[in-house]
C-alpha cells in the first residue's frame, strides 16, 4: 500500500501544537507502517521538515503560494486545483491530512484527517475574523469531504459529531502518545505547591 501524509499545511516555526504532532508523525510512521510505503507530500519551504532518508514528493511552491492557494480553494471550492492531478499521478492508495484541513480537499484516494479542536466554535474572541472564516470553510469541507475522521479525544469527537452532525462511526478517537519518561524531566519553578498542573501545550 502506498501512504500519502500531505504536509503542505505545514509553516514551520508557527504552529506550535501541530508542528510537535507532525513531528512525531513523521519520526514514527514509516518505521510502524512497513511494508507499506510512506510518501511525505511537502513544499519548497518545509522540505527540511522530513529527514532525506525518506520518500518525499516536493511541490514546487513556496510557503506563501501554498497558503495562498489554500485559501482561493476554502474560499472558491469549484476552481479547479492543479493539485488534484498532482496527488492523482502520486498513485496513492490512502491519504493522510494530519491537520484539520485537506488540501486539495479534492483527492481521488481515500483520505483521513486529524481534527485536534474545533475551538474557534467556542472561542471566536481568540481568532481573527480571517482566521474563522477560514477555519468555518476550510474544516467544514475537510469533515464532510473525508473518509475517516481521527479525533484526538473522545470530547473532540463529540465536538464534531455535536457541530457537524457527522456519523459518530465515521470518527476514530486516537490519543496523543506520551512517554512516561518525560515526567522525570519537568521541573516546576521553585516553590510552586502540589499538585499543580502540567499543560503540555505551546
Amino acid at each position: 500500500m502506498r501512504i500519502g501524509v500531505s504536509l503542505l499545511n505545514l509553516r514551520i516555526g508557527e504552529m506550535g501544537g501541530f508542528e510537535t504532532y507532525v513531528r512525531k508523525v513523521v519520526d514514527y510512521l514509516p518505521g510502524c507502517a512497513e511494508p507499506d510505503e510512506v510518501v511525505f507530500i511537502v513544499n519548497r519551504d518545509n522540505r527540511t521538515f522530513v529527514p532525506t532518508e525518506y520518500n518525499i514528493h516536493e511541490l514546487g511552491w513556496s510557503q506563501r503560494r501554498t497558503s495562498l492557494r489554500r485559501t482561493i480553494e476554502a474560499l472558491f471550492p469549484f476552481v479547479p486545483n492543479a493539485l488534484t492531478g498532482v496527488f492523482r499521478e502520486l498513485e496513492l492508495d490512502v491519504i493522510f491530512y494530519p491537520h484539520q484541513a485537506m488540501f486539495p480537499i479534492s483527492v481521488s484516494a481515500p483520505s483521513v484527517v486529524t481534527v485536534a479542536d474545533i475551538q474557534h466554535f467556542y472561542y471566536p474572541r481568540y481568532f481573527s475574523l480571517a482566521d474563522r472564516l477560514f477555519r468555518r470553510l476550510a474544516y467544514r469541507r475537510a469533515v464532510y469531504a473525508c473518509d475517516r475522521i481521527m479525533a484526538i479525544s473522545e470530547f473532540t469527537a463529540a465536538c464534531v459529531v455535536e457541530k457537524y452532525a457527522v456519523d459518530r462511526d465515521q470518527i476514530a478517537v486516537i490519543h496523543h502518545g506520551f512517554d512516561p519518561k518525560a515526567i522525570d524531566r519537568i521541573n516546576p519553578l521553585p516553590g510552586t505547591p502540589n499538585p499543580y498542573i502540567y499543560y503540555p501545550a505551546a
